[in-house]
């Protein structure tokens, strides 16, 4: 859950951590979170199937992380840079009956992709961060990773390089998404170190570099080494001894790889052959790619690893006049950090409200150990608090950290990076304990949705009514993607329900079966101005039992 008053990798993962962390929150949190923890204590799932690189899902001949870059590659294989149109924005899943887009992977790729995409977390980011992280998984050099692209609503225009079009067909291509041609023998090359031709839907491919395209799983990868992002590929096609059926087919038509790399006289390729310059050139053109957008398409500042990261996960009012506040405080404790996780202690100070003296101790996690793993050695620490606190007088203005270690003593004092206060606001509240979803079909065979929101009384007694915005996923015939339509649904005052200082409202909506997990906001208009918000909570974590 983000709560917060509105005014108004990654080069390598390592180097995104600079001396001030991010101000907290950014729109970009969620992002952070799938980058920076692939297992352990807490982690997001997002790189499950590509990590290993070869990982196949259980599907033989099937590799994810390919897949993954291939999207992305034919997302933007429509840009045109001269008319501003097309680039990363997964127009790709409404283009997938194309022969251009031959092939599972594309909605095979959404599917893998789907859990994570919401209101505010684009499909199209996701392709790009699909790129990221397959290229890290299989040992490339961490991207830059920006959010902010927008999803498309329809087709775009063909334009798919393919393996019979001509050398000059081909470069015509690449110029019209604002590539050169150096470009364009990088990226075939950095794309091509992994994955591989399938013969269910390049038979005559398969069949050129002499195996069975009708044989179960039959497949034909691009150099010997298909679950690495290395060389090989440039090195067996420099050699003239590789299995890249792009270079060493029988059908010197299809061969477009080798046209490709042949274009400058060999020598982008011997260039790429050795392993700093592959990677480094690799990781940039692959940054390049998926910051390809279409025009007035905004993308953000590159995420950056936080050193330490704050979650509240709850806040809301309980009887007794009491406010339950619950939530973690996440540590970067990579070796080059110098910190040692079993020497710090983690204490937060709530400002504001009456209460400016008031402290929460936190604990260190001890599930799996405590701690969550990122790409490139990265570790991150948890520390953990529940507690009950009076409903403060006043707003809640914020909290500030402590971390303290224990060794020296020394107390670092962080205020969000000279913010001040890391923000946490009582004047909206989510009341998670009286909200529900009913996971049985009403009679419009919809599943319905009751929220509750807690407010303080002074801006209620203003007239400030909470909005529920639910993000409803609307699917639309041989199209992998829904559309997130975000219904907008005043709340409405619960009669005889306030609660120690606030004031219960109440919404109710309800949801497609075939779209019931999504996530929803509160938002409140403040009377004096402003806005607050509580953002992205989710309605698979919802009680089935509802309050009277």
């Amino acid at each position: 859950m983000r709560t917060t008053t509105i005014a108004s990798s990654l080069a390598a993962l390592a180097s995104m951590v600079r001396a001030a962390d991010p101000v907290w929150p950014q729109d970009s949190d969620f992002f952070e979170d799938l980058l920076a923890m692939q297992s352990g204590y807490r982690r997001f799932g997002f790189t499950d199937l590509v990590v290993p690189c070869g990982h196949n899902a259980n599907v033989p001949g099937k590799q994810v992380a390919a897949e993954w870059v291939r999207t992305a590659f034919h997302d933007v294989a429509t840009h045109d840079k001269a008319a501003g149109t097309g680039g990363i924005d997964a127009s790709i899943f409404y283009e997938v009956a194309r022969s251009e887009n031959a092939g599972a992977a594309f909605n095979s790729t959404f599917g893998d992709l789907a859990e994570f995409h919401s209101a505010h977390v684009s499909a199209a980011d996701l392709v790009a961060l699909g790129v990221v992280a397959a290229t890290a998984s299989c040992g490339g050099q961490t991207i830059p990773f920006r959010a902010g692209r927008v999803d498309a609503t329809e087709a775009g225009p063909a334009g798919v390089p393919e393996q019979d079009h001509d050398l000059q067909r081909l470069q015509d291509a690449f110029t019209r998404m604002g590539f050169s041609n150096e470009d364009m023998i990088t990226l075939t090359a950095c794309g091509h170190t992994i994955g591989s031709v399938h013969g269910d839907t390049n038979p005559d491919l398969v069949a050129g570099v002499g195996l069975d395209p009708h044989a179960p799983a039959s497949i034909a990868t691009f150099d010997s080494t298909p679950g690495q992002f290395d060389t090989v590929v440039v090195n067996e096609y420099l050699e003239s001894d590789g299995k890249n059926p792009l270079v060493f087919g029988t059908n010197q038509t299809t061969n477009s790889d080798g046209r490709v790399f042949a274009s400058d006289g060999n020598v982008t390729m011997r260039a790429l052959a050795d392993p700093k310059t592959f990677q480094e050139r690799c990781a940039d053109a692959f940054g390049r790619m998926i910051d390809t957008v279409p025009a007035g398409v905004q993308l953000g500042e590159p995420v950056r690893l936080y050193d330490v990261k704050p979650y509240i996960e709850r806040l809301e009012p309980v009887a007794g006049g009491k406010v339950a506040l619950e939530g973690s405080v996440r540590v970067r404790t990579t070796a080059v950090t110098g910190r040692d996780s079993q020497g710090i202690d983690i204490a937060l100070n709530l400002l504001g409200g009456g209460n400016a003296t008031t402290r929460v101790e936190a604990t260190r996690a001890r599930l799996k150990g405590g701690d969550s793993f990122g790409f490139l050695q990265e570790t991150f620490s948890w520390w953990e608090f529940s507690t009950q606190i009076d409903a403060p007088a006043s707003a809640m203005e914020g909290f500030t950290i402590e971390m303290k270690t224990t060794a020296t003593g020394q107390v670092q004092k962080l205020d969000n990076s000279g913010a001040g206060r890391y923000p946490l606001s009582d004047e909206l509240m989510y009341v998670g304990a009286q909200s529900c979803l009913v996971v049985e079909p009403d009679a419009n065979n919809n599943f319905p949705v009751t929220v509750r929101a807690a407010v303080r009384e002074e801006l209620a007694a203003q007239g400030a009514v909470p909005v529920l915005e639910v993000g409803h996923k609307v699917h639309t015939q041989g199209v992998a993607i829904p559309k997130i339509d975000v219904r907008k649904t005043p709340m409405v005052k619960v009669e005889g329900q306030a609660q120690g200082g606030y004031v219960l409202f109440e919404a109710k909506d309800a949801l497609e079966q075939q779209g019931w997990s999504t996530t929803f906001d509160l938002s409140l208009e403040k009377p004096s101005g402003g806005k607050v918000v509580v953002l992205s909570r989710k309605t698979n974590s919802l009680s089935n039992s509802c309050p009277n």
